[in-house]
């Protein structure tokens, strides 16, 4: 649906977590997984009303950001 790979790579890194975390710890597993996941979930949402605001008072990463970690300084 969207042309990058972004939300399909976090799905993969957090699922071989989660799939390790259950294979060697299955107890903590069954008991925390759901929350850890929950709070990844509502930090993103968080961060993205956070990153909203900032793009509408005008001090955005676009802004007052850096090229750090941008291929070819180009973001």
């Amino acid at each position: 649906i969207v042309p990058a790979t972004i939300y399909g790579t976090a799905m993969l890194i957090g699922a071989m977590i989660a799939w390790v975390w259950a294979r060697r710890n299955p107890k903590s597993f069954e008991m925390l997984g759901y929350a850890v996941a929950a709070g990844f979930m509502a930090g993103e949402g968080i961060g993205g009303v956070i990153n909203a605001i900032l793009q509408v008072i005008g001090v955005s990463g676009d802004v007052f950001g850096t090229q750090i970690g941008c291929p070819g300084d180009r973001c």
